[in-house]
């Protein structure tokens, strides 16, 4: 274009030529300055089942005042396109498949932007050692939870408690109708839960060793699963012994987390 126009003497000829030229070299300060102000955060550890995706969620920070951040993020295969306001923060939403039971890292994250032209390409590279908790799969239809204490026999994982009342709880998913405090709700004091400690609630007890023998070490670990949500859910209390764990009775969060860690943890090739 540079040489037509010299040839020809043509005035527009220029005009365009040093037109895109000087476009051509903005876009690639551009492109630079897109990344030149982010801050990325690796977020929490997801945790997910065998055959489900894991969603991890960093955190972009776009720390300048001015110029509106265009990413694009891209680990494991997911990919993320992003638009971060200045001054501000947002999520990004990488989901990767997790095919098997264990820890799932997360891997290198490839941080990119093409704006405002796409003439140019700027990225950078980010590892976090992050990797989400993938449990193994829950069975689909668990035998009755082995009760013991006063709650033995009855073959069932109980409601959350039919005794005597103890108090109030913030109200969790799954929690029924008849649970929740309408008193307490209609006072203005939230959504929670009606709480019950019963000597009929009774606990149970998860032994790797009373599982049948013609169960695998999958299916196992499977059922296990399946037990711990119905515990967690029916809000009973349970110990979990497999090789090389035992964990006491109690239930809660920290005991879900520490029993469902070690189920996907376990060595595949037990015997």
């Amino acid at each position: 274009m540079l040489l037509g126009a010299l040839n020809y003497a043509l005035s527009l000829g220029f005009v365009f030529t040093f037109l895109l030229g000087g476009m051509f070299h903005a876009a690639l300060l551009q492109a630079y300055r897109q990344l030149r102000a982010v801050q990325l955060a690796a977020g929490d550890e997801p945790e997910t089942f065998a055959g489900d995706v894991a969603r991890f969620a960093p955190v972009v920070t776009n720390t300048d005042k001015a110029t509106p951040l265009h990413c694009l993020l891209t680990a494991g295969g997911a990919t993320q396109t992003l638009r971060v306001e200045p001054g501000s923060a947002a999520l990004a939403r990488l989901a990767l498949p997790a095919a098997a039971r264990g820890r799932l890292p997360l891997g290198r994250i490839t941080l990119a932007s093409s704006y405002p032209l796409g003439l140019w390409r700027a990225w950078s590279y980010i590892h976090f050692p992050l990797a989400a908790w993938v449990y193994p799969q829950p069975e689909a239809a668990p035998p009755p939870l082995p009760m013991q204490g006063a709650g033995a026999g009855e073959g069932h994982t109980l409601a959350a408690g039919s005794e005597e009342f103890s108090g109030l709880r913030r109200y969790e998913a799954g929690d029924t109708p008849r649970q929740i405090a309408w008193k307490a709700l209609a006072r203005g004091a939230g959504l929670h839960s009606k709480e019950f400690a019963g000597s009929a609630r009774g606990h149970c007890l998860l032994d790797w060793q009373h599982l049948p023998a013609a169960l695998d070490t999958e299916a196992r670990l499977s059922r296990l699963t399946a037990w711990v949500l119905a515990a967690e859910h029916a809000q009973i209390d349970y110990a979990l012994n497999i090789p090389g764990l035992a964990a006491p009775l109690a239930r809660g969060p920290a005991q879900r987390a520490l029993c469902l860690r070690a189920l996907a943890a376990f060595p595949a090739d037990h015997a």
